[in-house]
């Protein structure tokens, strides 16, 4: 291998690193019950995270694409 490839293969290496450990950072963050709601910031009840279902849906759908992100 070229000294070129070598340091092709490291910056890919150093990359997908760098891509574990935000994904790893982003699914550490645990919620809890604050009296609103995390969707859609209504009032409810203090020992829920989500006023529905579809908010739960919604919440977990967008952070699953913001995972998916690299910046």
């Amino acid at each position: 291998m070229s000294e070129r490839e070598d340091d092709l293969e490291q910056q890919t290496i150093e990359l997908h690193f760098q891509q574990a450990m935000h994904q790893t950072k982003k699914k550490a963050v645990l919620l809890t019950p604050n009296g609103e709601c995390y969707n859609c910031d209504e009032s409810i009840d203090h020992d829920q995270l989500f006023c529905d279902v579809d908010c739960r849906d919604d919440y977990e759908k967008r952070k699953r694409a913001e995972s998916q992100r690299l910046y």
